[in-house]
Parts: C-alpha cells; sequence; structure tokens
C-alpha cells in the first residue's frame, strides 16, 4: 500500500530537481532535490499509504510545467500543465489552492504585458471545473464535515505557521553547515546571479500564501485544516530557496558539506537512529499496529469488533456492506486482515449509526462477553462507545497504537 506513496515522493524530487535547475540554472537541482528527500513531513508522506505522496509529485509537476509555461508559452507544455493539474484535483482537494495561486499569477504575470494567451488562462479554471464535476458529491460532503467529528483542536499558533513554512530540521542543519563551510573555506562565497524576472515573487508566494490563509481560517472558524499534509504542496518552494542560498558557495565540492551537514541533521540525527534501533511505534495512523492489538485482545476467541472507518465520505456510502470484496469504506482490511468478525462504522456519528450499533448489540451481540472497537483516538464514537456500553454492564480496557484507540469491553457472564 505505501509503494504508490514511496514512488510518488521520489517523483516529487525529479520533478523539484527540474524546476530547480529551470529556475536557478544548472547545477543547482541536487542542492533542493537532496535537502527535500530529508524534510521530516516529506518522508512521513513516502511512508503513508494514503495519496499525499502521489499528489505532492502532481503539484511539484504542475508547478514545473507552469514555470516553463510562463517563459515559454506552447501548446505542449499547456497540455502537460493542464494534466498535472487535474491529477492534483483527483490526489488531494486542499492541494488545488495551488492552481488559485498561479492561476492568479498568471493574470499577473499577463497584466505585466508578457506573451501569455488569455485563451489559455481562461481555459484553465474551465477545465478545472470540469473535472471536478465527478467529484461533486465528494467534495460536498467534505465541507459538511470540514467542522469536524473530533474534539475541536487548539488554534494553531505563530510558531506552527513558521514551521510549517520553514522545516526546522534542514533549515538548522543548512545554517550550521554554510557557516561551517564560510569559516572553513572564506574564499567559497560568490554573490550569485539574480532569479529571473518573477521566479522569486512566485515561489515566495507558493511557500506563503496558502500556510497564512489557512492559518486565519483554523484561528476564526471551526475548520481545522492548518494541517501539514493539507499543506504539504508549499514544501517544494521551501527548498527551491534553500537551494538559492546554498548555491552562493561556488565550489561543487564545498556544497557538499553543506548537503551532508542537512544529511547529519535530519535523517542521520542520533535520536532518530536511536529510535530505529529501539524499535519506536510506528507514525500515526498506522492500521497494521492496531490490527495486531485487536489479536493481542482476542486472544485464542475471535470477538466481534467495531471498526470505524478513516473514510471521510463513507456516511455517504454503503458502510453497512464494508466488509464485501468490492467496498472501499474499510480498504486497509485488505492488507491487515482479521479473524474477527467485523461490524463496520462510518466516519460520521450519526442517529442512524447510533441506532444501528445499539440493535447489533440488543440482537446479534446480547450474549457477547468480549466486545472490540477499534477508532481513532478523538473520534465521537469513541466516547460515545464509552458510555454507552458501560450502561449495558461492561467494563472498558483501552490502549492506543499509532493514532488509534483499541477499546476491549468485557462483562461477566
Amino acid at each position: 500500500l505505501r509503494v504508490p506513496s514511496v514512488l510518488g515522493v521520489l517523483a516529487s524530487g525529479y520533478f523539484l530537481f527540474r524546476l530547480t535547475e529551470a529556475i536557478l540554472g544548472p547545477g543547482t537541482g541536487y542542492l533542493a532535490m537532496i535537502p527535500f528527500f530529508c524534510a521530516p513531513a516529506v518522508i512521513l508522506a513516502a511512508t503513508n499509504a494514503r495519496p499525499y505522496g502521489l499528489a505532492l509529485a502532481a503539484a511539484t509537476a504542475c508547478a514545473w510545467k507552469f514555470y516553463e509555461y510562463l517563459r515559454n508559452p506552447n501548446r505542449k507544455t499547456f497540455l502537460q500543465y493542464l494534466a498535472f493539474s487535474v491529477l492534483i484535483l483527483y490526489f488531494q482537494y486542499f492541494f488545488g489552492f495551488l492552481l488559485v495561486l498561479q492561476f492568479a499569477f498568471a493574470v499577473y504575470w499577463r497584466m505585466r504585458s508578457h506573451r501569455v494567451p488569455w485563451t489559455m488562462i481562461l481555459a484553465a479554471p474551465l477545465f478545472w471545473l470540469v473535472s471536478l464535476w465527478p467529484l461533486r458529491e465528494s467534495i460536498h460532503t467534505l465541507l459538511a464535515f470540514g467542522k469536524g467529528t473530533y474534539t475541536p483542536p487548539l488554534p494553531p499558533t505563530a510558531t506552527q505557521l513558521f514551521l510549517l513554512c520553514f522545516p526546522l530540521g534542514p533549515l538548522i542543519a543548512a545554517v550550521v553547515g554554510c557557516v561551517a563551510t564560510a569559516f572553513a573555506f572564506p574564499g567559497s562565497w560568490k554573490a550569485r546571479l539574480t532569479w529571473p524576472q518573477g521566479a522569486f515573487a512566485l515561489t515566495m508566494g507558493w511557500l506563503l500564501i496558502a500556510p497564512i490563509l489557512f492559518f486565519t481560517i483554523a484561528r476564526c472558524t471551526r475548520y481545522d485544516l492548518f494541517a501539514t499534509r493539507y499543506l504539504l504542496f508549499v514544501t517544494p518552494a521551501f527548498f527551491i530557496l534553500l537551494a538559492s542560498a546554498i548555491s552562493w558557495i561556488s565550489a561543487p565540492h564545498h556544497r557538499l558539506l553543506v548537503l551532508f551537514a542537512i544529511l547529519g541533521g535530519t535523517v542521520l540525527h542520533p535520536g532518530n537512529l536511536i529510535q530505529l534501533v529501539a524499535g519506536q511505534e510506528a507514525g500515526m495512523e498506522d492500521w497494521r499496529a492496531s490490527m495486531e492489538a485487536v489479536r493481542e485482545y482476542s486472544g485464542a476467541a475471535t470477538p466481534p469488533v467495531f471498526i470505524r472507518s478513516g473514510l471521510a465520505e463513507s456516511n455517504r456510502l454503503d458502510w453497512r456492506l464494508a466488509t464485501q470484496p468490492d467496498n472501499y469504506v474499510l480498504a486497509p482490511l485488505a492488507a491487515y486482515p482479521i479473524q474477527n468478525p467485523v461490524l463496520p462504522l462510518p466516519f460520521n456519528l450519526t442517529a442512524d449509526v447510533a441506532q444501528f450499533v445499539r440493535e447489533r448489540l440488543s440482537g446479534q451481540l446480547s450474549t457477547a462477553r468480549q466486545i472490540l472497537l477499534v477508532a481513532d483516538t478523538n473520534a465521537d464514537v469513541t466516547r460515545w462507545f464509552h458510555e454507552e456500553m458501560k450502561a449495558r454492564g461492561y467494563t472498558e480496557r483501552d490502549t492506543e497504537r499509532s493514532g488509534y484507540t483499541i477499546a476491549c469491553f468485557e462483562r461477566g457472564n
């Protein structure tokens, strides 16, 4: 399940390499690509079975083709740009904000008397709207669930905003590497040429506008959009800026010293290596660990287990038949199967869902001495189950595994 994400992140690195060389010139692509692969958010996307890695690849390729089109408008590049832009929308809706930024910049570029045809500027958003039409119900569902069924999160802070835009690990490691190189080789620095016209403004807008907007929305409303995974598409912009700074070092072998410093301060950091050797528990939302906990609680028996879907639009789907082979509401079970009878639950706890659970508890599970629940730790169904099962005379044992709560409800004869 994670192979597509790994391939997506690798493709992102290639597209970032091409974009950086197009902006900063030959010999600079690796200065962005290597630190990019060391960023914690990028590593997490590569090890996550969700489509963020693929969406990141589409976004980076889209940015590359957009910049190429601004430099040399032609039909082939425009069609390539449209293809990557549609992939963004289908992989991750929120990454589509990049297209809004690019549309605004294209209009600005045209108003500055540069040769960008109006027909192309207007054709792109029309094409996006047509492409989104099959997804209209899913988008409506996400907007309806946007206020969340989780415990309301704390408002994001300015520090979180800064750290999202400027990843601390690569940033500090790069500063240390550059300063050390400057002291060790005083003559290795040179003033690099200025950026191509519009490239710096485009890169800064890519890096800052979406995080600031999402930050403001999260602070002023109940929509919790300020999350690294939703804003991962801005990450390549930071590494283009970082490559620009490193390229001030004239000697290629001195630049390698900075890259080694970034590698040592992130991927090869002693803390990371110690966690790896010690067998640190897997990251957030790991189904493997959750299903292992189910097997531990079950022992030789196979008690029924309620499993909540992580698919936001699952309430609109046929979630009651989620265990059928052609139903993807509980798709991770295909990779991490269990022997227990599974009773599926959708993403959102509604009156119908509560009634479904009560009917099962009063009917086919009325004599069950042990019942399990797997759900996101902060999901509303977790709290609801606690009260419901307590009222039915069950005692509860909980364990948390990688973002999930596995609750074991038991009672005597």
